[in-house]
This record gives structure tokens, sequence and C-alpha cells, in this order.
């Protein structure tokens, strides 16, 4: 008899699968209809399979050696909070004021934070909070330094 996984056990693995750089890994713990939301810059809904898919494959295109360090995690009874320390290299990040891609050679520190509501040992809605000030600086602190 199969048992569901709690929504720590959920949670060990659904960091694994992102730890991995696993797009299809991390989609396995996901329902079809899921809902992922990148709360930067008024962000759509990336609604279902296809579309978290292609969100997170941009993620990790756009975020060269993207990685994590845990700094708290809070389980409720449908639900995780992942509070974490970032750090990646971005290829290409759009400036949504002046409207043009930017990239940095340097690594980048940010500040991110996931609420996920978990149902029956999937995730059904992912909301990612970023420190976007944090990496407006360090990247615009990079660009100026490389001209």
């Amino acid at each position: 008899m199969m048992t569901t996984p709690t929504v720590a056990e959920t949670c060990s693995r659904y960091l694994d699968a992102w730890r991995s750089r696993d797009v299809e890994a991390i989609l396995a713990l996901h329902t079809g209809d899921s809902v992922f939301r990148l709360h930067v810059h008024g962000e759509q809904d990336a609604v279902g399979t296809d579309a978290v898919r292609t969100a997170f494959t941009s993620l990790f295109e756009t975020w060269a050696d993207l990685s994590f360090a845990t700094v708290r995690l809070r389980y409720g009874s449908d639900y995780f909070v992942h509070e974490m320390d970032v750090w990646g290299t971005p290829l290409g990040l759009v400036d949504h004021v002046e409207g043009s891609t930017r990239g940095s050679d340097e690594p980048v520190h940010y500040d991110m934070v996931d609420v996920i509501e978990v149902r029956d040992g999937q995730i059904v809605r992912k909301d990612t909070y970023v420190d976007a000030l944090a990496v407006i600086a360090a990247t615009t602190a990079t660009a100026a330094a490389n001209q």
C-alpha cells in the first residue's frame, strides 16, 4: 500500500531536484495544473506543466551555476516556506525600466523565499519572492566596474 509523502518529505525531494538542476525531476513533483509565480516585476503566473517547464528552464538558462543555501524552513499541514541565500551568475537579465538585457561575469548573491503549497505529496503552487533590489545593485555594480 502506497502512502502519501509528508510535506517535509516532499520538500526534501523537491529541494534535491532543484539542487540537481533537473527540470524534469522538479516537474515530476508538480501537479499537471500547478502554478508558478516569480514575484519580481509583474510577471504572470505560469500555469500547467508546459508553462512551468518553460519558466524553470528559462531560469536555469538565465542564471548560470544557480545554487542556494537554506536559511530557514517552515512547514504547515499543506505548505512549506523555504527562505534561502542564492548565488548565481546572471547571463541575461531584462532591465524592466530600460528594456535592455544585461549579464554579468561575476556571481550575484541575493535573498529569496519560496512559499509552496502541497497536496497529496505534489506541488500545487510555488510563489517565489526575490530581493530584486539586491540583484539590480549587484548587476549594476558589476556592469559599471566592467566599463
